[in-house]
């Protein structure tokens, strides 16, 4: 055999390598995602059918109050959890809605390392509903301090991605724009208020 030829047979086993390797993720991600429990939980995100939750949440705009941001923080004003419901659960309860939310724990990708979601469900009374899951960040206050090793660290996140994922999946815009804004460097730590 020539140089060339070695050189592509080289090539070729590589090649046979990296397809090997390929088919062998593509299947630990095939088993992954064919568990019924896995994908009912990521993709089971509406009801089969959406028309009364649809006029529901057309009426609730029109009737929910202006959402009030109460609370200064470094990155600008915004309305605590507790006030963000005192505000919606009345007009969600005329529109026969409610919210309801939960932390789940699952285990994801070839190491089964644990990921921790806020799961977020906007039930209607024909049961009908939206759902929304939240994958939090397994690192905060940049990335110095897991949730796992710190629950007041998993509280405030927790708190804060409840928040925005409530007024997600109601359509609603209370907190100020705060992109491209970073925490000042002599700042509390995140997980204090």
């Amino acid at each position: 055999m020539t140089e060339k030829d070695l050189k592509i047979r080289d090539q070729l086993n590589e090649l046979h390598t990296l397809q090997k390797c390929i088919m062998h993720e593509t299947k630990v991600l095939q088993d992954f995602i064919s568990q019924k429990a896995v994908k009912d939980f990521f993709f089971d995100v509406r009801s089969k059918q959406t028309d009364q939750i649809t006029k529901a949440l057309i009426k609730f705009i029109g009737i929910v109050p202006n959402l009030t941001k109460g609370v200064k923080s470094f990155k600008g004003n915004y309305q605590t959890l507790p006030s963000f419901f005192d505000t919606v659960n009345e007009p969600l309860g005329q529109c026969g809605c409610k919210i309801e939310q939960y932390i789940h724990s699952i285990p994801l990708g070839p190491e089964q390392k644990l990921h921790t979601f806020v799961v977020t469900v906007l039930k209607h009374e024909s049961d009908q509903y939206l759902r929304s899951v939240t994958m939090l960040p397994d690192k905060m206050t940049g990335g110095k301090i897991s949730h796992y090793e710190d629950p007041q660290v998993l509280g405030g996140v927790t708190t804060y991605v409840k928040r925005y994922a409530s007024k997600a999946i109601l359509g609603l815009d209370a907190d100020e724009d705060t992109d491209g804004r970073s925490k000042p460097a002599n700042s509390a730590p995140w997980s204090q208020k």
